[in-house]
């Protein structure tokens, strides 16, 4: 895990020098100021984006995994955009379109889908009831003792 940090980390730095020999360091500090406030004003707001969302999820247009990795993804967005650097920003921003949150989610989920499906679209016969209607009427259970 921690490979994979240092990597970040080195591709975090190559990134930052390329953009500031490019652009400059005024325009890199105004691009960490302009980040840090969307990625809070994205956090003060983002009770209502978990409104928008359970009412989505409510109408049945997203189901209960894309409102869990739609809500995430959003949140971490939100904190990336905080963080300053370059690649962080890039992901913040990404992370905030919800379908991308739903296309990575069916990717690492992809299993969890396909035996969703199967188990959805498999009937057995524990999945029926079987049921006798017995009809009582009075009149006709009288006349079938008397006779």
């Amino acid at each position: 895990m921690i490979v994979y940090f240092l990597i970040y980390l080195f591709v975090e730095v190559m990134a930052i020098s390329q953009f500031i020999q490019y652009f400059g360091g005024l325009i890199f500090f105004i691009e960490i100021v302009v980040s840090f406030i969307v990625g809070a004003l994205i956090l003060s707001n983002f009770k209502y984006a978990i409104v928008e969302q359970l009412n989505n999820f409510a109408f049945g247009r997203i189901n209960y995994a894309e409102f869990v990795s739609v809500s995430a993804f959003t949140l971490i967005g939100a904190v990336l955009l905080m963080i300053p650097g370059i690649l962080t920003d890039v992901v913040g921003i990404v992370m905030q379109f919800e379908f991308f949150a739903i296309f990575i989610k069916r990717i690492l989920f992809k299993n969890n889908i396909e035996s969703e499906k199967k188990y959805n679209n498999k009937r057995s016969e524990d999945d029926y009831i079987d049921v006798e209607i017995v009809e009582n009427d009075k009149n006709n259970s009288s006349n079938f003792i008397e006779r």
